[in-house]
């Protein structure tokens, strides 16, 4: 934002250094998220490189991994009651 004053001379100073201040602090601000902008993008890059044929090859191992860690079919409550015998 930039102010303006009525009279010159040592006004125009303050809202220079005002103006300067703000700009400081804005590339302060602007450097730090464009650090993590950066960090982002890399890491973002880095898992766009990782091929779909590995992703898949993962994800089939993990499903017959749990299809293997299946338990049997629960017996129903009404054989447990009994104890089995009919």
């Amino acid at each position: 934002m930039i102010v303006r004053l009525q009279s010159s001379g040592d006004n125009n100073a303050v809202v220079s250094t005002v103006i300067l201040s703000f700009l400081r602090y804005d590339e302060r601000v602007n450097s730090k998220m464009n650090v993590e902008y950066q960090n982002f993008d890399r890491t973002m890059t880095e898992l766009m490189k990782v091929p779909h044929s590995e992703i898949k090859a993962k994800l089939e191992a993990e499903k017959r991994a749990k299809q293997r860690k299946k338990r049997k079919p629960k017996t129903p409550a009404s054989d447990r009651a009994s104890g089995g015998k009919d």
